[in-house]
């Protein structure tokens, strides 16, 4: 299960105006918000506005307020992402749609999938596909997996909590010239570091940029070989799939499927080494009742899926 934010909101300046350099606002409705998370963020308010890391988290939910041309006086995050994963990341326009939202994600009605540019080739995975179900634990912050190993001993005193976490997984295409391949994920739990310590421990195939689960070495060549940012990992929510509801008429209950286009430099590292991208995962788009509606070349068109959004009121703001 994702960690819930406590609530909190922070005011709307009218007159502000946007002072992020690219257009992070995907989807908007009556009372949801999506956006695609750059690096380096923390998904963490501090009202005190003493610390610069999370002033620059409330300055992003501002221009967010602005690109999507909403006057909500409050707007809060309802799931977390690491500082370093980008992507889809989803916020509550009311106090109201935050804990309906909330509710999903505790009850698994949100579905989750990531994209994730790991160390090894096609030989590294003795199936296409697979699920990874190893219970983890946190031990003075940090992550691992609960089975105990002989390079970290610990007292049932230092361990903070042991979870089951369950992780779904599928080769897309691995590289040819270096080996890296591209897996998408799907998360049936939300555990800290979930994704990172399954694919570094029980897959031995840490995400690339990732030097707390991994060892540098493993990967700093690759890094300098495909023009990769080191400062990066190459970990990222593609989509957010969730319910919302109409306010009147039969079937209010509408499937909403947002995708975050992928970071330019995660594109980058994938096309120097050889591995084709889907024009979804490029543009991004939107999906009604599994009807891709909006964002790129290839939509459909259906009425019934457009007066779906139309009833909840949704719009699609990426490109």
């Amino acid at each position: 299960m994702l960690p819930r934010l406590a609530s909190k909101s922070i005011p709307y300046h009218a007159k502000r105006t946007a002072s992020t350099s690219a257009k992070c606002a995907l989807y908007v409705d009556r009372g949801i918000l999506v956006a695609n998370k750059p690096p380096g963020l923390v998904c963490q308010f501090d009202h005190s506005h003493s610390d610069p890391t999370t002033q620059r988290f409330a300055q992003f939910v501002n221009d967010l307020q602005q690109q999507a041309g909403i006057a909500s006086s409050t707007i809060d995050p309802v799931h977390r992402l690491d500082k370093t994963t980008t992507g889809s990341l989803a916020f509550g326009l009311s106090p109201h749609h935050t804990r309906e939202i909330s509710r999903q994600f505790r009850s698994r009605e949100v579905k989750k999938t990531y994209l994730a540019l790991v160390f090894g080739s096609s030989s590294a995975f003795a199936t296409k596909t697979g699920t990874v179900r190893e219970e983890l634990r946190c031990i003075d912050g940090r992550i691992e997996l609960a089975k105990p190993t002989e390079s970290k001993k610990s007292s049932k005193d230092d361990v903070m909590w042991t979870k089951p976490a369950v992780t779904e997984w599928e080769i897309v295409a691995s590289s040819t010239t270096a080996p890296l391949t591209l897996i998408r994920l799907h998360p049936q739990t939300g555990l800290k570091h979930q994704l990172r310590v399954h694919l570094a421990q029980c897959l031995s195939t840490p995400i690339l940029g990732d030097t707390l689960y991994a060892h540098k070495e493993h990967w700093v060549g690759i890094a300098k070989k495909a023009g990769m940012p080191i400062n990066h990992v190459h970990l990222h929510a593609s989509e957010l799939s969730f319910f919302r509801y109409r306010l009147t008429g039969a079937n209010r209950q509408v499937r909403i499927a947002v995708r975050a286009p992928l970071p330019h430099w995660f594109v980058h590292v994938c096309h120097g080494v050889g591995i084709q991208l889907h024009v979804d995962d490029l543009k991004g788009g939107l999906w009604v009742n599994g009807t891709k509606l909006r964002g790129g070349p290839l939509v459909e068109e259906d009425a019934d899926a457009e007066a779906a959004l139309e009833g909840v009121g949704g719009r699609w703001l990426g490109k």
